[in-house]
């Protein structure tokens, strides 16, 4: 089955959740922000186990921000300005890039959050 993953990254928490094309969702996890060292590889073990038995065809992220969302940008999926210990200029796409089995990032600033929310 394929299916579609949704990261909202928030300055207290991160939900990450799969879902089925038509929204259905599959799983959901809430994991506190903390330092990419600590919430990263929760993030990945997450999507590891739903992709198991599932096709993951892309990751939606909604992040805290200012995030530079221009694919067309060196800094594309960077977080940039944030009080975050850890998180300024944190580059969220290459950091899941090579590690959430290549599928489409999508990524917004924290407008994206609202409808998460």
């Amino acid at each position: 089955m394929n299916i579609y993953g949704a990261i909202e990254a928030g300055g207290t928490k991160i939900i990450c959740a799969s879902a089925t094309i038509d929204g259905k969702i599959l799983n959901r996890i809430q994991i506190p922000t903390k330092t990419p060292e600590v919430t990263i590889p929760k993030i990945i073990e997450f999507f590891q186990k739903e992709s198991i038995n599932n096709n993951l065809k892309a990751i939606g992220i909604g992040t805290f921000g200012p995030a530079d969302v221009d694919p067309s940008l060196k800094t594309f999926g960077m977080i940039r300005s944030t009080p975050k210990q850890g998180l300024k200029d944190f580059d969220f796409i290459s950091s899941k890039g090579s590690l959430f089995f290549k599928c489409e990032p999508l990524i917004r600033d924290s407008s994206g959050n609202i409808s998460s929310e």
